[in-house]
């Protein structure tokens, strides 16, 4: 910007300045921000924009023009500003602004100001000075401020203690070192936390032993509990002191004791885990609780027998405790008593030692159960599958199939679920291969559903099809069905084919699963099929598994809503009953569009079908709210006139209401 230039904005803007009050034009700040950017790089334009703001203090312009010009001079001021902007710190309604101004003032002259308005300002400006003072941590004023560590106003005295406590030097800490003894009522929290800064700033300089010193008078002092704490604390941690974090753990204090707990946690010292377990014999049971879970989240093994023994005996919630920290700390040394455990009598902790199984990280375990698989007990046999299946064992398949020819139905039916969790696509065929000789129609189903979810962690679903399709040219007509209903769960191009393809089978009974697997189908890769199904075949039954199927599909397909209508004008038009028709109606309410919502109010004349089309419009209008209550109200108007169920006509009034602005 030229000088011309400058010079006629800032006189422009200044007026604007000169006639600003609180609650003004808004217009003004921001004509001031944006030329105090324009004279960024010119030092110049920028000192005579900071002299002019400057010389406005001394004016008699409003106040809100004053403030302003503070602000921006806290930008932009210099030492040469100070001087006016000073002069503001003894003025009730400016002081404020005129120390955030010289708070960021660069240089010394700001630092001599507010030195010399200690004198002068009294009360709350007298507290505003000293935070100001702190904000800037200046060493000349530590003589005055540590003579108002005396003051009579205790506000004051706190204030100044604050301050003193953020000046980075050893004449600040004496003077508060010093105060400590001495502090009383409001101004001792205040001596406290200063001294807790100092000692925090010393101890980051590696300055060790004399925040130490610190914090240990400050823990013993007559200071309020929280700083006694945090000084505690700090100790703690400068020293790294196993010693003195077991105290906090003896202490009769609940509060100290949960400090000990969290340095439990925290703290990286060596030999933490194994003082801590030392303690919990000594506990009452609560505490034994607590510390157990503590060293649980440390997650250091050192704890480990000390918890295990918790485990073995005591009180019960603490042997719950004990066993669920176990997940964490536990090997395979713990899984014996674990197992038993879980096999016991007691319900809670037999499923927290199960837990603990599954949870426990050591791949040992897993070999541990699978011996276990060929207990003598049929409780730890069917226990070892289950939590096999939990941990989704990878090596675990060959016990489990061994598992699948238990003499204890419980346990080859835990064996077959595991397998599900556990099989991968190699294997995937082996548990098809079961599925064919299950020994009965619950093995059979639970194969079935092993199969489902093993699979469904696979992505390749051709590959896992493939390894069904290969055994059910030869099964018979009881297997071809359990293939055909699994094919149903697995989904993808292959096993849709298949069974298509099986809907032509000559045996009724695999075209009827056929029928019954398409219209199950876990996607909406099947419509196509299910409709011309709907369509065209000549066995009613199919008809109508078909067109139920395509509807569930609707739901479960990510077209457009526009498209998702089209397929409910198609499901009705291949609908013959009105059961059919009523679940079109249930999709048709799944559709949030304005063409839905007319769709469903076509339907209220048909008396077979008033409720389910109110109840869709009422679904679909619901959604709709929000967008366009003028025409929700409409359609709810005549719903609620034409609806015969009265639960359905009372939920359309009270939409109704709503989309007139009434009963919100």
């Amino acid at each position: 910007m030229s000088q011309a230039d400058f010079q006629a904005k800032l006189d422009a803007v200044l007026k604007q300045v000169a006639a600003y009050d609180f609650g003004g034009d808004p217009a003004t700040p921001i004509a001031l921000a944006e030329l105090s950017k324009a004279t960024y790089g010119q030092p110049a334009q920028r000192r005579e924009l900071a002299d002019r703001l400057a010389a406005l203090l001394s004016t008699n312009v409003p106040g809100g023009a004053k403030e302003l010009a503070c602000r921006q001079l806290s930008l932009i001021g210099g030492s040469g500003n100070v001087a006016a902007v000073a002069a503001l710190l003894t003025d009730e309604k400016l002081s404020h602004m005129a120390r955030y101004a010289l708070e960021r003032i660069p240089g010394p002259a700001p630092d001599e100001a507010l030195r010399q308005a200690l004198a002068k300002v009294k009360g709350k400006l007298l507290i505003g000075v000293i935070h100001s003072i702190g904000v800037r941590h200046d060493p000349a004023a530590v003589n005055a401020l540590a003579d108002r560590l005396a003051d009579s106003d205790r506000e004051v005295a706190a204030a100044a203690a604050r301050a003193l406590g953020k000046i980075p030097t050893p004449a600040a800490t004496k003077a508060l070192w010093g105060a400590l003894s001495t502090a009383s009522g409001r101004a001792c929290p205040a001596v406290g936390e200063a001294c807790l800064l100092c000692a925090e700033r010393l101890a980051a300089a590696d300055k060790r032993d004399e925040a130490i010193a610190i914090y240990d008078r400050l823990r013993s002092a007559d200071t309020p509990k929280p700083i006694r704490r945090a000084a505690t604390r700090g100790a703690i941690l400068v020293r790294q002191s196993i010693d003195l974090l077991v105290e906090q753990l003896q202490s009769a204090d609940d509060e100290m004791f949960a400090l000990g707990l969290g340095l439990v946690r925290q703290m990286p010292a060596a030999g933490i885990a194994a003082a801590a377990a030392r303690e919990l014999p000594c506990l009452a049971a609560w505490r034994q609780i607590r510390l157990v879970q503590a060293l649980a989240d440390r997650g250091d093994k050192t704890a480990t027998p000390a918890v295990l023994a918790l485990a073995e005996k005591g009180d019960m919630a603490v042997r719950l405790a004990a066993i669920e920290a176990l997940a964490k700390l536990g090997n395979v040394g713990m899984a014996v008593l674990l197992i038993q455990t879980a096999a016991g009598e007691k319900a809670d902790l037999a499923a927290a030692a199960a837990a603990a199984l599954a949870n426990m990280p050591d791949r040992d375990l897993d070999v541990l159960l699978g011996r276990s698989l060929r207990d003598a007990n049929p409780k730890i046999r069917r226990l070892a599958a289950e939590i096999l299946g939990q941990r989704h064992s990878p090596s675990a398949a060959d016990g489990l199939f061994g598992a699948t020819a238990d003499a204890d139905k419980t346990v080859r039916q835990a064996a077959i679920k595991a397998l599900g969790a556990t099989v991968k696509l190699p294997d995937l065929g082996r548990l098809a291969e079961f599925l064919l000789k299950a020994p009965g129609p619950a093995e059979r189903t639970a194969a079935e559903e092993a199969i489902a979810a093993a699979s469904a962690g696979i992505a390749d679903k051709d590959a896992c099809a493939d390894k069904l399709l290969a055994l059910l040219a030869g099964a018979d007509i009881e297997g071809k069905s359990a293939l055909l209903r699994t094919l149903s769960q697995i989904g993808g191009p292959k096993a849709l084919a298949s069974v298509c393809a099986a809907m032509k089978d000559p045996s009724q009974e695999i075209q009827d699963v056929a029928a019954r697997a398409l219209s199950n189908w876990t996607t909406a890769e099947a419509m196509d099929e299910l409709a011309a199904i709907a369509k065209d075949s000549s066995n009613q039954k199919h008809k109508v598994l078909a067109l139920r199927g395509y509807v569930r599909q609707i739901g479960l397909s990510d077209a457009r809503p526009d498209q998702k209508l089209g397929m409910c004008d198609k499901a009705m038009r291949l609908a013959d009953r009105d059961d059919e028709r009523k679940l079109v109606l249930g999709a048709l309410g799944g559709i949030s569009t304005p063409q839905a919502l007319d769709r469903a109010l076509s339907y209220l004349d048909q008396p077979g079908l008033n409720s389910e089309a109110a109840s869709a419009a009422i679904a679909v209008a619901w959604r709709l709210l929000r967008a366009d209550p003028a025409a929700v109200a409409r359609a709810m108007t005549k719903v609620a006139a034409a609806a015969k169920n009265p639960g359905v006509k009372k939920r359309a009034e009270d939409l109704l209401n709503r989309a007139q602005g009434k009963g919100r």
